[in-house]
């Protein structure tokens, strides 16, 4: 599925559009650490783009972001929450400012985010791709569709229809996504959720073969093996 739709975008014959993992991905094939209700649950909240290159983007204020309330659940409970804009996007300027003395929620320092992607334990997004690359750590994604309808008709279709290629239950708006993380930390992930979960993950991933240690490898054999035989 996914070579159909790279070799489309990029104008490559299907045929010479290869199937290997992303080397980006080696950094989820480490070890699972097990958690506990009294562990630090840290989650980073990404959002797709919106709009042109440098748009303030406000996924907060309208979407019942109350600072004070969030700061106070997640204290409670042990939760840190990263927030990471899209790089040509930024945060509105009342919340960078609003954040400064805040412990348990912090701005992304925008740095390469797959040197710090697996040391989270939870994804928040809506429509970004990064949530078929985290989807391979096996934790937690909460999907946030705060403005799915009018995202479409404004900004740009989306490859997939959404309900297909994600899973529920949606949060739209802060009070839902506090609630949702909340019952993550207590009382973990249903049956169901997870059932759904691997479903999603062996229609975008297939298992990295036994003769390889890293997605980069195979990348590299399979590069290499195609050049031989052309």
């Amino acid at each position: 599925m996914t070579q159909n739709i790279l070799s489309k975008a990029f104008r490559v014959p299907v045929e010479k559009t290869l199937i290997t993992g992303f080397p980006r991905n080696d950094v989820f094939l480490g070890s699972v650490k097990e958690r506990n209700n009294n562990t630090l649950l840290k989650c980073i909240y990404m959002p797709t783009f919106r709009g042109g290159i440098g748009t303030e983007c406000d996924l907060f204020n309208q979407y019942g972001f109350d600072l004070a309330e969030i700061e106070q659940a997640f204290t409670k409970n042990n939760i840190q929450l990263t927030l990471r804009m899209h790089p040509v996007n930024t945060p509105p300027k009342k919340l960078i400012e609003s954040l400064k003395n805040s412990q348990v929620i912090i701005l992304d320092d925008g740095q390469d985010i797959y040197d710090t992607i697996a040391d989270y334990d939870c994804l928040i997004t809506d429509y970004s791709s990064i949530y078929f690359d985290f989807i391979l750590s096996d934790k937690p994604i909460i999907f946030a569709p705060f403005d799915l309808e009018k995202y479409k008709e404004k900004e740009r279709a989306l490859y997939f229809d959404f309900p297909e290629v994600t899973f529920k239950p949606y949060c739209m708006n802060w009070a839902e996504i506090t609630s949702r993380l909340i019952d993550i930390k207590i009382n973990g992930l249903s049956d169901d959720y997870i059932s759904e979960y691997k479903e999603l993950k062996k229609r975008f991933h297939r298992e990295k073969s036994d003769s390889v240690q890293s997605y980069s490898e195979e990348l590299y054999r399979t590069i290499t093996k195609t050049f031989k035989e052309n």
